[in-house]
């Protein structure tokens, strides 16, 4: 769950810390750590569906598999692997889960009912229509809610009971259950099987900490990554990488003080439309959406941020920056502590924060927090509670004018006029470390880069950017307020409804999605009525003119705590809110604690729903900070009756089970059935809080206990804490690996080279010092390659709001703003000169993600410049450049609003070609190869300010270095041949043929050998391709073949207006009562997001008389039937949407008339969702892909193909193959690619895997089946254990998704490869074959040949 809002909010802030995790270069990782519940949760059941239903083990368990292989292969770790999955939490970590999954359990309840109600509704609704005067025999019929439904109520009823008992329980998700007791078995074979097979995975060492081990995933990582930073010979400049969903990982990443961490997560699409999420998943597998948020630059924005600009009366340091940075995080709320009222991410309260210590800092005499002894510095937290509380009164007085009249707070003593004595006794009180607080700190042994800032701004205490020519503002218009909705379509799709989905929890809103209702009407009606409108919120100049006054005892009970805390004591209110300060800041300590040394007391908790207000936190010093610090963990049971509502209780043995629901049991009071709920004050339902009651954990355990014995040994061992296990490569091992019995259909391994011994992670025997280790070097300086730093360009910075876009639309809030230094620019003598020094060299872009460019050509505002390809080498002058004032204001834009960097002075730009790779030849020779940007596939613009001429540290990957034949091929070697006869077979090169020797076998020197790679022959065992014969090649051109029309001439035949043709095939916003919106349409094509369906629209672009080029839709025969049936059926609704098509919204009444609107409407979302487009999945339109039934048809024919084929193929000694024949797999990597293999690939062809590790085993053959770009969609000949379904278009585990970089093209073999006799001979046999093949055919007539092929329908 982490922290809400904190990840958009940071991204936006700081807008250069996210990347696309295929971003060149690529980074190294040491370590990749993954916190596998959110994998899980995902690969289980889908958030955006009222019900989710069980799935296939085997199924679940090859999406988790595939998913770690998906990260392993994005992320490439070095040397280790540390998969965990949620253990027991602390306590205070419990209340949280519970409210959790009371609400998930409620969602399941609230789903099942709603649909049982709609099966009673249209049974009532076929009666009426049935009873109404003329209608006709059918009427009834129309409205049924499927083919085979009858009236026989009491068999309905059985599908109900069916359907329920068929439900998938998210909560199984937990500790103990059977569930989470078989994954840990099929990780444990996962894990070994991948080490035992995969090159890649036995180069590192796996850890798997499973849920029988106590603790969260994340802090789990977080305990090992503390204990290896302790241990004697840790390397100071160690990479890290995380996955993980949750935002807290943020905080977690800084608080481990190590300069090289990222966190790795898919990419999150903030106000995307739910119909979509599911249906577009074949999109995110294809476009490799993993981002990644480096750290490294975090660090660096935060030393910009917060850099004091007047002296401070105690060192600097930017680890001890982090550290309080941190702390104030946990003011918003996290797992273990409910956000401070009113201090909302998206209303601007972490913002008032990071103002408010930037402001008090210089008044302190230290630091806020000192993380290594885990000591709060009270009077520096009490000044910026007095500071904050300030604003907190005048929110109140704008909410609630004329009510709240008090005196006004004290201002914020600064803390250096403070008693001695009392600050020493309250530093003692809120010491909850082991042992006392260090000395002062050393200033920090890294600073920020001389230049970086403006460092002597700041020390004079100038704001960083104060004259008019430095502010991004004097040369930038004010951008437009944020559109409501992401879609500009007016005549094309409907966007996301963000305030729906803010108002209403995912299965509401799709439930709600479904029946046409307003989310709020699917609550229980004691449940909505405590539903508040929500406050506007007021501005910060309406807050500047309230005047700063503080609340009474009785105002803040009638307020706050009356609603807040509905167990509050009337009498004695004064006492009750002592007792919740002082639990709030128990709970900051002992966040402080959890975050930097783990567990304080496993026993802690916040013992109340909300915060207390600021505005009596005006004394801390009373505060009672003590905890139970021998308390020991819950065992699984004791936490699954901890947070299992009374729905889940089949997850529990029977004995405990009925603790949960019998009437009777001392526990039945923590279990309730009805509740109510507090709401959120931003509005929002799905943050309402849950009135149940916290459990009485003496209690639990004492009646847990009790029944302990009544469980069988093997439910028993579910509730056995468990240890960690250490998984790696060991050739002399001969482990048996047998699937577990869910799995049985995985493959068994015997002799397994894999060693599994248990592992626990080694205790500290001192606290953890939060800070970075002696030798750590960060970027740009750290000898790892491909981290970020801006420390390479001379930069100022300014915090502003400029509608930075980087994780949505135009963000509201302050980013900050980097202003590269543009002084140099008056300096240089002329063009030409920056023409003749620099065209034809390499310079770094991209900054601060520097990658090696080389500059191709220099634009200025009169004169293009570039190369001359003369005999004088000469360099060539263009007059003009024509669309100059556009290129600027597109750059200025582009960095402005994507990048968050401002540029004031473009006068020279470079255009520039990336280095993609380093090739290698047939001779063992390496070059380097520069192409287009990747993102544009266009030369990339460099503005001169931001070319980086030298970096601190080169990335060695990308220096060529020349390998030896003799190395290239060596004994053992595992090959692909790419030439000749035995084209697309694979092998291990045997030794040098009897020809060669004596020609390259001398040549061991630094450089390739000298007598050529063609008379340098090997013998080799080559094991070729299965030949299946399956000829995908009529299919594509049927694909390619088939009608497709335009929209203005699908709309001339079909009948309806040009727009109306281009709503219905996206998708139209309709009002229904309530009030809500749904969305309803074709969904064929969505422009805005760039998806389609394959097989019923397509983009095309096409170009006018005068060259311009624009894309338009086009539209298959198959939507034109659909077209034309769904104006024959609902011609009331076509008609409607013909005549009014530029509408945003459209009332119901308006579309379906005013008699029974609602009806007709439900009709028409009946028979969409019958539809066969309704289930298929989007793609990008720019991706190239067979249709789902194509797809299908091909898996049937690998079936029968492999049922029919003999043993596989067996190796087979070829000798005198020449090395320009042959390509060293492993010489295939990240960076370099082979010059031999080929680069072009079509949909259809047959292609065989060369990459000698990773999710394929090595040689697996398939067909492409979708392509865009370099990214290909297979489907393998056979199941493999981390494959896929593809998206449900396939109903095995053989699809995967590559690089087009790691495959051989059986289907076109290189015409240079392969001599001409031998391509004539090949033809001629399979002519032969095939003639063969059909001689021995069945005589048929034509129909049935074509009946019993699987393509017919296709072609």
């Amino acid at each position: 769950m982490g922290i809400p809002k904190l990840f958009r909010f940071i991204s936006e802030r700081y807008p250069e810390i996210n990347r696309k995790a295929n971003t060149l270069p690529p980074p190294v990782f040491h370590n990749l750590y993954m916190d596998l519940n959110g994998v899980l949760h995902n690969a289980t059941h889908s958030n955006d569906e009222a019900v989710s239903y069980k799935k296939d083990p085997v199924t679940i368990a090859a999406a988790v598999f595939g998913y770690i292989e998906r990260v392993f292969s994005v992320v490439g770790p070095q040397r280790l692997l540390f998969i965990a999955v949620d253990g027991v939490a602390p306590r205070a970590k419990v209340n949280q889960q519970r409210q959790r999954r009371f609400k998930a359990a409620a969602a399941t309840e609230a789903g099942l009912k709603a649909a049982k109600e709609a099966k009673a509704a249209a049974r009532a609704a076929r009666k009426a229509v049935a009873a109404e005067p003329g209608a006709g025999p059918d009427a009834a019929a129309s409205l049924s809610e499927s083919d085979d439904e009858s009236d026989d109520e009491s068999g309905e009823d059985d599908d109900d009971d069916a359907a329920a008992a068929n439900v998938f329980d998210s909560n199984c998700i937990t500790p103990g259950t059977q569930f989470m007791a078989a994954l840990v078995d099929q990780l444990k074979y996962f894990v070994a099987h991948k080490v035992a097979t995969d090159a890649e995975w036995q180069a590192i060492s796996v850890i798997v900490s499973g849920p029988d081990v106590p603790g969260e995933g994340e802090h789990k990582i977080m305990d090992f990554i503390r204990a290896a930073k302790s241990a004697p010979g840790y390397d100071p400049n160690t990479s890290h990488c995380l996955h993980g969903l949750d935002a807290d990982l943020i905080m977690l990443g800084l608080a481990t003080h190590e300069p090289l961490f990222t966190l790795v997560r898919e990419k999150v699409v903030f106000g995307q439309s739910r119909v979509l999420n599911e249906r577009s998943a074949i999109a995110v597998q294809q476009t490799d959406d993993f981002e990644m948020l480096h750290l490294a630059i975090l660090r660096e924005y935060l030393i910009n941020e917060f850099k004091p600009r007047a002296p401070l009366a105690f060192a600097w340091d930017i680890e001890r920056l982090l550290d309080d940075f941190v702390f104030m995080c946990f003011f918003i709320g996290n797992d273990f502590l409910p956000p401070l009222p009113l201090m909302d991410i998206d209303k601007g309260g972490l913002k008032v924060v990071f103002d408010t210590y930037k402001k008090l800092l210089p008044t302190w005499s230290d630091w806020l927090v000192d993380a290594g002894a885990c000591v709060i510095n009270p009077l520096a937290l009490q000044a910026l509670f007095d500071a904050l509380r300030e604003r907190e009164a005048r929110v109140m007085r704008a909410r609630h004018p004329g009510e709240l009249v008090d005196p006004p707070v004290a201002p914020p003593a600064a803390a250096a006029d403070a008693d001695a004595a009392a600050t020493d006794a309250l530093k003692q009180m809120l010491n909850v470390g082991a042992s006392p607080s260090p000395a002062p700190p050393a200033p920090s042994a890294w600073a920020p880069p001389p230049g970086s800032v403006s460092t002597d701004q700041q020390a004079a205490g100038q704001s960083p950017v104060e004259s008019a020519e430095l502010d991004p503002a004097a040369n930038t218009p004010t951008p437009p307020p944020p559109a409501e909705t992401d879609n500009n379509d007016d005549d094309d799709d409907a966007a996301a409804a963000d305030d729906a989905a803010d108002a209403a929890p995912d299965y509401l809103l799709s439930m709600a999605h479904l029946l046409g209702v307003q989310p709020e009407t699917l609550l229980e009606p004691g449940k909505r009525t405590r539903r508040k409108r929500k406050a506007p919120e007021p501005t910060e100049p309406q807050l500047a003119a309230v005047s700063a006054n503080s609340l009474t005892p009785a105002q803040k009970a009638a307020w706050w705590y009356d609603e807040k805390f509905p167990h509050m004591a009337p009498a004695a209110p004064e006492d009750y809110v002592h007792d919740v300060v002082s639990q709030y800041i128990q709970g900051l300590a002992w966040n402080l604690s959890y975050y930097y040394q783990g567990v304080l007391s496993w026993s802690w908790f916040y013992g109340y729903y909300c915060a207390p207000l600021l505005a009596d936190l005006g004394s801390i010093r009373d505060a009672v900070v003590a905890y139970d610090t021998t308390a020991t963990p819950f065992s699984p049971f004791e936490q699954l009756m901890a947070v299992l509502p009374h729905y889940s209780a089949s997850l529990l043995p029977p004995p405990l089970a009925e603790l949960m629901t019998a009437p009777d049991s001392p526990l039945a009071p923590y279990f309730p059935a009805d509740y109510g709920f507090i709401p959120d004050e931003s509005g929002r339902s799905w943050k309402d809080i849950a009135l149940i009651p916290f459990v009485d954990q003496t209690a639990l355990s004492t009646e847990v206990a009790a029944r302990l014995a009544q469980c069988s040994p093997s439910e028993l061992a579910r509730n056995t804490p468990g240890t960690a296990f250490l998984i790696h490569y060991n050739p002399s091992n001969k482990t048996q690996l047998s699937p577990p019995g869910e799995l049985a259909v995985l493959p068994a391994l015997t002799n397994a080279p894999v060693a599994i011994v248990p592992y626990t992670t080694p205790r500290l025997a001192a606290p953890f010092t939060p800070k970075l280790c002696a030798g750590a070097r960060p970027p740009p300086a750290a000898p790892v390659p491909g981290f970020p730093s801006f420390a390479t360009v001379r930069y100022l910075y300014t915090v502003r709001s400029v509608g930075v876009q980087t994780v949505a639309g135009p963000s509201r809030e302050d980013s900050l703003i980097i202003l590269p230094d543009e002084s140099a620019l008056a300096s240089i003598p002329s063009a030409r000169y920056l023409a003749e020094k620099y065209l034809g060299q390499t310079v770094y872009a991209n900054w601060p993600y520097l990658v090696e460019a080389r500059v191709v050509a220099l634009s200025t505002p009169s004169m293009y410049y570039y190369p001359g390809t003369g005999a004088d080498d000469g360099i060539v002058l263009e007059d003009v450049v024509h669309d100059w004032d556009e290129t600027v204001a597109r750059l200025d834009n582009d960095y402005l609003i994507h990048h968050g960097i401002k540029l004031r002075d473009i006068r020279y730009v470079f255009h520039v070609t990336v280095l993609h790779r380093l090739v290698l030849h047939a001779d063992g020779s390496v070059t380097k190869d520069f192409g287009p940007d990747p993102k544009t596939g266009l030369e990339l613009l460099l503005p001169l300010q931001l070319a980086v001429r030298t970096v601190p540290a080169p990335d060695t990957r990308y220096v060529p270095k020349p390998v030896p034949l003799t190395q290239l091929y060596a004994r053992g070697a595992a090959v692909a041949v790419v030439g000749g006869v035995h084209f697309g077979g694979v092998g291990t090169v045997l030794e040098v043929a009897s020809s060669s020797k004596g020609k390259g076998e001398a040549d061991d020197n630094d450089g390739p050998s000298a007598s050529g790679p063609a008379s340098y022959k090997l013998n080799v065992a080559v094991t070729p391709p299965l030949d299946l014969d399956i000829d995908l090649t009529p299919v594509v051109k049927a694909s390619r073949s088939e009608r497709y029309v335009s929209t203005n001439d699908a709309a001339r035949e079909v009948g309806m207006s040009q727009l109306a043709v281009a709503r219905i095939t996206g998708a139209v916003t309709v009002s229904v009562p309530g009030p809500a919106t749904i969305h309803i349409g074709l969904g064929v094509k969505f422009s805005g997001r760039g998806l389609r369906i394959v097989g019923y629209a397509r983009r095309r672009t096409i170009r006018s008389a005068g060259g311009t080029a624009r894309q338009i839709w086009e539209f298959s025969t198959k939507t034109l039937g659909l077209l034309k049936t769904l104006k024959a059926r609902f011609p009331t609704f076509v008609n409607a949407l013909s005549r009014a098509p530029n509408e945003r919204s459209y009332k119901v009444s308006a579309l379906f008339g005013s008699q029974k609107p609602m009806m007709h409407l439900r009709r028409l979302i009946k028979w969409l969702s019958e539809l066969e487009v309704a289930s298929l999945p989007l793609v990008p339109d720019d991706m190239a892909s067979l249709s789902a039934s194509a797809i299908a048809a091909l898996e049937d024919e690998l079936d029968a193909a492999a049922q029919a084929a003999a043993k596989p193929s067996k190796p087979k000694l070829v000798k005198a193959v020449p090395a320009t024949h042959l390509v060293n797999v492993h010489t295939i990597s990240r960076v370099t690619t082979p010059a031999a293999l080929p680069t072009k690939f079509y949909i259809g062809d047959r292609v065989r895997s060369v990459r000698p590790a990773g999710p394929i085993p090595f040689g697996t053959c398939g067909y492409i089946v979708t392509l865009r770009g370099t990214t290909a969609e297979l489907v393998l000949d056979r199941p493999i254990i981390t494959g896929s379904t593809l998206s449900g278009r396939l109903a095995t585990l053989r699809g995967v998704t590559v690089s087009t970089s790691w495959l051989v093209n059986l289907s076109r073999p290189p015409a240079s490869a392969t001599p001409p006799e031998d391509r004539a001979a090949a033809k001629a046999a399979k002519a032969a074959k095939a003639a063969a093949a059909e001689a021995a055919k069945p005589k048929v007539g034509k129909d049935a040949a074509i009946s019993n092929n699987p393509f017919a329908a296709l072609l």
